[in-house]
């Protein structure tokens, strides 16, 4: 038998398989004594012990119940306990209602603490901001989730696009700018289409275009990506 291991091993197969389905994943029965089995001695058969389930976090309230004014949004982003993992860390979106353009972006960045977009992410947006000529009081910076967490599971934040959408017919932009694969992928509510193109909010009487681009830390480690930023840019604006 040793031998025939060797030669198999010299061949360069490792594993062993078989054709026949095996129960892996299935629960191990309990081992019970005789007594306790034989229902002919009067013995009742064992109801199997399961592992109690984890607890969940808190569930996000019913859309109807999520506020409807822009002020009463933002105070709720800071405190609604399933946006996020507690309140500590939470970033606060700014800018005015009816702006000219909405910035989102996925997450704050990790230099922020006081004000979003605040550490070198936000420098080089300010910059491609100053560029375009739009007045910075007349901007609307705002993230998909409320708090920086490098290790996000993003495929388990599929709820945070719908609130996304919420947070865009509450401000009114004239336009958004979404950065970010993670953030488009939740605006499209299937994380794991990266690559499709985001189309505009388009809600009763409001109709907002869409303009997806690459990450901001992304941009910043390759400069070609800030060229075909501003062409998108240009394209879009129609200038």
């Amino acid at each position: 038998m040793a031998a025939v291991i060797a030669w198999w091993r010299e061949a360069g197969v490792d594993y062993a398989y078989s054709d026949d389905a095996s129960g892996f994943l299935a629960q191990p029965e309990e081992e019970t004594d005789a007594s306790a089995s034989d229902t002919s001695q009067g013995g009742s058969t064992p109801t199997p012990v399961r592992a109690p389930e984890e607890p969940r976090g808190p569930s996000l309230p019913a859309p109807e119940h999520w506020p409807t004014d822009l002020a009463d949004f933002e105070q709720w982003w800071l405190t609604e306990d399933a946006l996020g993992d507690g309140t500590a860390g939470r970033i606060a979106p700014r800018g005015p209602s009816e702006a000219a353009l909405m910035v989102l972006v996925s997450q704050p960045e990790r230099e922020d603490r006081a004000q979003l977009l605040s550490g070198p992410d936000g420098s080089l947006l300010d910059a491609f901001l100053r560029a375009t000529g739009l007045d910075e009081a007349n901007i609307y910076r705002a993230s998909i989730a409320p708090q920086y967490d490098p290790a996000r599971n993003w495929d388990d934040s599929a709820h945070l696009g719908a609130v996304a959408w919420r947070h865009i017919a509450l401000v009114r932009p004239t336009g958004v700018l979404v950065l970010g694969n993670n953030a488009r992928s939740i605006l499209q509510h299937d994380p794991a289409q990266r690559d499709y193109a985001l189309r505009g909010l388009n809600q009763q009487d409001l109709e907002v275009p869409i303009l997806a681009g690459t990450g901001l830390a992304a941009m910043r480690k390759a400069p070609r990506t800030k060229a075909r930023l501003w062409r998108d840019w240009l394209e879009w604006t129609g200038k």
